[in-house]
């Protein structure tokens, strides 16, 4: 029996639900709502309704499982974790999608779903899709997930011996799958469920103009934590008005107010202003957070307190960071391992993905320490273990018979890293054979979660982009232009987008004007940011113009004739590590993606990014920039012209010396 346990986020959703209640946590789907122009248009739930339902639609694919969930071979199982809303009311659960199945002709198979524990569904495949819908019971209202299990089992219709075996069959669920329920807006009573019903998509109203930069520190910290969750998360200009007089949901899910507007919206006392209240646009739910109120209130909100749940307002004073690593290690249960028990009877493989940015500051992942217990197997031989980085295995070793533990120090190499990794640990049992008439024997194994990432010091300076994320841990700061003020949503964007994945949460969050001052923190400067003076930038792109070529001259890329070029590259500033974005041309660009990952320089248009290199590593490479045509470019330029035409020069000065002194010395001899 294989058995595989699938979570439904990196950080392990499953895990992370169950250990801490996060009860006020959901991750709405892809579409997230009815089908209609309006993202937030509300559903008909029926001529008996007496008020239209908002649907919300959860997917595999929005899950993380872009390529669906896939069980092989005769068995395996799968658990899967749909978020739902906890304390809300749900409506018309459905789960819809499509089970692609490949099973040649002489193996018979089931695929059974099981929702919370509860059979609901079975098939036998066969080689085809298989289409299903299905009608859900409601989870309970203190439950925040639905427990989707997936059992696939496959036997041949003949007796065959087991070490002839095939590879089997497949069955496939597709990524399209969909989790759909529908809710009551107007029921939504307070922050813990209006954050909880969020969908997949926040849009976050700023003001059209801000008189200091409290408002942007406030819109990105929450953003952060939004995306930290989940969600995808862009900004707006918020509605002029709140009050749904039209019937339709408002343009943006969270807006800012002012602090005093805020307090009278949310018939607070003055003295007490929240940092959070709920509001209502007409039937819909609107969370309202004051310009002023900080990272604090952005982790407040988005950590599931229970304490949210007890009315509309919440003033927060204070907020505590979560439980530290233990020194010098990270352990597997924090990247979502779970138990790390698998059934199974020759191979069992358990994978776990490492983030950059869970390195802490000054530190670097230097090795894994791999605790397992192998279990016994019925023929008494020995089994293999194979330790594989980023798919680069670094270590197999032998388990003997009768070993009850496997303690393995594996150094990780330099170089290895990035900014996603995924560690899977293989343990490969003999195949066993002799009688056909004797089923194979699943015994369990389990990868300990004491197993850890172990760190050492590392003083060194980041030499790719992804090294930022440790140094941006423990806080960034972010320096936007003058006119971020007067027009907020372009520059908290391109902010959001350049630190996706680089920083995630809010904590030690901090967002000004850049007026050239020495940083002290690690930054990120963005276009037209005043920058300190002894940056030093490792290209120069003012006019737009770029060429990337090989070592014979070869242009492998060329750029030169665009207009709208960000860079990104890796700098220093006051002895702190940093990220200087610049505009390379004279049209604005706003990339639509911004993951920046190994090098050090790297070049964006409005798709993403287009390339992305280590100017200091990458010798077979090289960048031809283009400036503002200044006299060193027009050097570089005609520069054999120039070459010819200085020996020339001195060759006919030194012709006409030598003519002169001849002439002279003529005369002299008369």
């Amino acid at each position: 029996m294989k058995t595989i346990s699938m979570i439904a986020t990196r950080a392990g959703l499953a895990a992370a639900f169950m250990a801490l209640g996060l009860a006020a946590y959901s991750q709405p789907g892809n579409a997230d709502e009815m089908p209609s122009s309006d993202p937030a248009a509300p559903a008909d739930a029926g001529t008996n309704s007496p008020a239209p339902l908002v649907q919300r639609q959860i997917t595999l694919g929005a899950l993380g499982f872009r390529d669906g969930i896939s069980l092989s071979g005769f068995s395996g199982n799968s658990d899967i974790y749909f978020p739902v809303p906890g304390g809300v009311a749900l409506n018309a659960l459905r789960l819809e999608g499509q089970l692609n199945a490949s099973l040649p002709a002489p193996i018979r198979g089931s695929v059974r779903f099981d929702v919370d524990q509860q059979p609901v569904w079975s098939a036998a495949p066969g080689t085809g899709p298989i289409p299903f819908a299905l009608s859900l019971p409601a989870p309970r209202t203190d439950q925040s997930f639905l427990k989707l299990g997936v059992a696939f089992g496959a036997t041949w219709t003949a007796n065959r011996c087991a070490d002839q075996r095939l590879p089997g069959g497949f069955v496939t669920l597709s990524p399209q799958t969909t989790l759909s329920y529908r809710f009551d807006p107007a029921a939504i009573s307070d922050l813990r469920s209006a954050v909880a019903v969020l969908p997949l998509a926040v849009r976050i109203g700023l003001p059209a103009t801000l008189a200091s930069t409290d408002a942007l520190q406030t819109g990105l910290a929450i953003a952060l934590e939004l995306q930290k969750a989940g969600h995808q998360v862009s900004f707006v200009t918020a509605p002029a008005s709140l009050d749904g007089a039209d019937g339709k949901a408002p343009s943006a899910d969270i807006v800012l107010l002012p602090a005093a507007e805020l307090a009278s919206l949310a018939r607070s006392s003055p003295t007490a202003t929240p940092g959070a209240a709920l509001l209502h646009a007409g039937r819909y739910p609107v969370i309202a957070l004051a310009d002023n109120a900080g990272a604090g209130t952005a982790r407040f909100l988005t950590a599931g307190w229970a304490r949210l749940a007890d009315g509309t307002g919440a003033l927060v004073r204070e907020s505590q960071n979560g439980p530290a690593n233990a020194a010098g290690t990270l352990g597997f249960a924090a990247l979502g391992l779970g138990s790390g028990i698998r059934d199974f009877a020759e191979r069992g493989e358990w994978e776990v993905g490492y983030d950059y940015p869970l390195t802490p500051g000054g530190k670097k992942p230097a090795a894994l320490n791999i605790q397992l217990i192998p279990g016994s197997i019925p023929s008494g031989e020995p089994q293999l273990v194979h330790i594989f980085v980023n798919d680069l295995l670094l270590r197999s070793v032998t388990v003997d018979a009768g070993q009850p533990s496997l303690t393995a120090h594996v150094p990780l190499p330099d170089g290895l890293l990035g900014l996603r990794n995924a560690i899977r640990v293989v343990l490969q049992r003999p195949a066993a054979s002799g009688s056909c008439q004797e089923a194979l024997m699943a015994t369990p194994a389990q990868l300990l979660p004491g197993s850890t990432v172990e760190f050492a010091d590392d003083a060194t300076k980041p030499a790719d982009f992804f090294q930022l994320a440790a140094a941006f841990k423990a806080g960034v700061t972010v320096e936007v232009p003058k006119s971020a003020l007067a027009d907020p949503v372009p520059a908290l964007t391109l902010a959001l987008r350049t630190l996706e994945g680089l920083k995630p949460g809010a904590e030690g969050l901090a967002v000004t004007v850049g007026d050239g001052r020495q940083p002290a923190t690690p930054f990120v400067l963005l276009p037209g940011a005043g920058a300190p003076a002894d940056i030093k930038r490792r290209i120069e792109a003012d006019a737009g113009a770029l060429r990337l070529t090989d070592r014979s001259g070869r242009v492998l890329l060329d750029l030169s004739g665009s207009r709208a070029i960000l860079t990104a590259q890796l700098v220093e500033a006051g002895g702190q590590p940093g990220l200087l974005l610049e505009q390379a041309g004279d049209t604005a660009v706003q990339p639509a993606t911004l993951l920046l990952d190994r090098g050090n320089v790297a070049f964006a248009d409005a798709s993403g990014t287009i390339v992305a290199m280590n100017t200091e590593k990458s010798g077979a490479l090289q960048i031809e920039v283009q400036g503002a045509a200044g006299w060193q470019d027009w050097i570089d330029r005609f520069r054999i012209a120039l070459i010819v035409i200085a020996w020339l020069a001195i060759t006919v000065l030194a012709a006409g010396l030598l003519s002169r002194h001849y002439r002279k010395r003529g005369q002299s001899d008369k």
